[in-house]
């Protein structure tokens, strides 16, 4: 409230600045010239006749409310002010600080208490220069304190109203984006929890409603819609895969019937084969016992002749002797038969 205050005060010294300018350049325009004073005491600008012309200022009051006067020096030509008695405040002094400030410096003078007659003003003092920079005069703009208050109480009404009704507008804006968030997110969760649970239909024209929105709530949403296509895509792949992969599985399970009878057939072969085999064992058995016994018999063979070679030697070493003993009696006989 105060800062509030503090700038329709600055608004005041403002409007009391631009009257006081405007004055001066009203004067400028009604007389080409310096702001002189006659023999008579009259102050005139140019040609124009200053003093006696109240109906720049009076006008200025009229259309605005602001009080206004002209100081030729220190001594007030004209004014817009009026005494208690309907006449004009003409014999006014302005303070020493004032005309220090405005006649000597050169500068404005601003000020919230400035009292003219009985009244309290917010009144604002502009140097009125001449074409050299001298300073011919002052300008007073101002209005009486009491209305001045009346403004600013009225204005700061005015502008608390308008500040509540802003302030209710924000919360009501405010209210109704923050239900049209929670709907959108509350719908997001919804989504949220359908494609969790494996629910990837559309929602139709409602979740177009929310994806249109330009913020992160429909990029949010947006996302869960490509989300949602891309599982469907991958979940169309994954059936297709599955098709595919039951046809292969089909196929394999016909292979392997065929590949069961085969092996139904090459198992009855390698049976046959497997007894075939045992048979040929046995036979191979008995075989090799006949052999065995062809060998047993071959040693008793053997033994019997290496007897017989052993009798066959014995026999021939007989006969040898025998021979060397028929021989000797051959000898023996030649030689009797000699005697």
């Amino acid at each position: 409230q105060h800062t509030l205050r503090e700038n329709m005060k600055d608004e005041v010294h403002d409007g009391l600045k631009s009257a006081a300018v405007a004055i001066q350049g009203a004067y400028d325009a009604a007389g080409q010239g310096e702001f002189r004073e006659l023999e008579s005491g009259n102050v005139i600008k140019g040609t124009f006749v200053v003093s006696g012309n109240y109906s720049l200022m009076d006008k200025m009051r009229e259309e605005s409310g602001i009080d206004a006067s002209l100081f030729f020096g220190e001594r007030q030509v004209v004014t817009s002010i009026q005494a208690e008695d309907g006449g004009r405040l003409l014999d006014l002094q302005a303070d020493k600080k004032i005309l220090k400030s405005v006649l000597e410096d050169g500068e404005e003078y601003f000020s919230e208490k400035i009292l003219i007659g009985v009244h309290p003003y917010y009144g604002c003092y502009m140097p009125v220069k001449n074409g050299d920079g001298t300073v011919a005069g002052m300008i007073f703009t101002g209005k009486r304190t009491e209305s001045v208050e009346q403004l600013l109480a009225s204005e700061g009404i005015r502008m608390t109203a308008i500040s509540a009704f802003v302030i209710g507008a924000a919360i009501l804006a405010t209210f109704c984006m923050t239900v049209t968030i929670v709907r959108a997110l509350k719908h997001a969760m919804e989504l949220f929890g359908k494609v969790a649970e494996g629910d990837l239909s559309g929602q139709g024209a409602k979740i177009q409603k929310y994806q249109n929105r330009n913020d992160e709530i429909g990029d949010m949403l947006g996302g869960i819609g490509k989300l949602r296509g891309s599982l469907q895509e991958i979940i169309i792949n994954i059936q297709q895969s599955a098709d595919t992969l039951k046809e292969s599985a089909e196929d394999l399970e016909h292979t392997a019937v065929l590949t069961n009878q085969s092996s139904g057939e090459v198992g009855k072969a390698i049976g046959e084969v497997a007894k075939g085999a045992a048979s040929q064992a046995e036979e191979t058995g008995s075989a090799m016992g006949h052999v065995e016994q062809m060998g047993q018999m071959i040693g008793k063979i053997a033994a019997e002749i290496h007897e017989l070679s052993e009798r066959s030697s014995a026999m021939g070493r007989t006969g040898e002797e025998a021979v060397r003993a028929i021989q000797e009696l051959s000898d023996y006989s030649s030689r009797t038969s000699k005697v």
